[in-house]
């Protein structure tokens, strides 16, 4: 195993989702997490897409919902750029995000800013809700709640729940950004913004000692699913300790079209600037 890999692994190792303990991290001052839940996905506001996806996201009801299409990650990613930028955090972040051209990627980084601009709970677009946020979340006590991958060491990042101005998340935003400005590839498709880059940040930031994560991601089909042109997998959230299913993540018709961020890595067609489909 390369020293990379091992770095990724053993702060996960260190705290697995069935150890899970929230520790503290001397910023237990910042606000608690917000209760409002941010999805995002191309399908225009309005449209069936956009309303079933909502649909699978509304259990508690004590929880608001944002849905932002392709315009309005836009412009929040170039606002929040800026706040970055104003307290010290990393430049050029809007630059980063405008320059990947998967909508994964772009997701990814996305998600990332949001959570640390405003705080509360991201979920992927494709996932349904089975249970209350609440039975994951601790929404007045947690500072940091992140999914544990299912075998590989590392944290899965369809699900992440944080306080606003997390130190964590600058981090992985800071390396992020770096990451995408010098155009690195890293060694999986997973590397340059994905669960690779968020578990690699946390841990040689030193920022990931609050993190809970007693819930953990399960393939349904092992082995038979994953990057391009294998089909997408077919996931469920699950306590690591009593085994309940809190999500599941089905395929998106969308997932399978050109711009599949496996199949662009693959085409070393990442970046906006090199040969590749249009850019969004």
């Amino acid at each position: 195993m390369d020293v990379l890999r091992m770095l990724v692994i053993l702060p996960f190792l260190l705290c697995r989702p069935s150890d899970s303990i929230h520790l503290g991290n001397g910023y237990t001052d910042l606000p608690a997490i917000p209760k409002v839940v941010y999805v995002t996905a191309s399908y225009p506001k309005g449209s069936p897409e956009q309303k079933q996806t909502i649909r699978k996201l509304v259990i508690d009801r004590g929880l608001a919902l944002e849905y932002f299409d392709d315009d309005d990650r836009r412009a929040s990613a170039e606002l929040i750029s800026k706040a970055l930028e104003e307290e010290g955090i990393v430049s050029s972040a809007y630059e980063a995000y405008a320059s990947l051209r998967p909508f994964a990627y772009k997701a990814d980084l996305w998600r990332y800013m949001i959570l640390w601009h405003r705080g509360g709970v991201y979920v992927d677009a494709n996932m349904q809700l089975l249970d209350d946020l609440a039975t994951w979340v601790d929404f007045d006590v947690d500072e940091l709640v992140l999914v544990g991958d299912q075998s590989s060491g590392r944290y899965w990042n369809g699900m992440i729940a944080a306080r606003p101005r997390s130190p964590a998340l600058a981090a992985v935003i800071r390396d992020v950004v770096h990451n995408v400005l010098k155009r690195s590839y890293g060694g999986t498709d997973l590397d340059i913004t994905g669960p690779e880059a968020l578990s690699r940040s946390l841990m040689l930031s030193g920022a990931g000692i609050g993190i809970r994560a007693d819930y953990r991601l399960r393939e349904e089909a092992q082995g038979a699913c994953g990057g391009y042109p294998n089909p997408p997998c077919k996931v469920n959230i699950y306590n690591f300790m009593d085994g309940s299913v809190l999500a599941k993540k089905a395929r998106m018709a969308y997932e399978a079209v050109h711009d599949h961020y496996s199949k662009l890595y693959r085409m070393h067609a990442v970046y906006c600037d090199e040969p590749g489909p249009p850019c969004a």
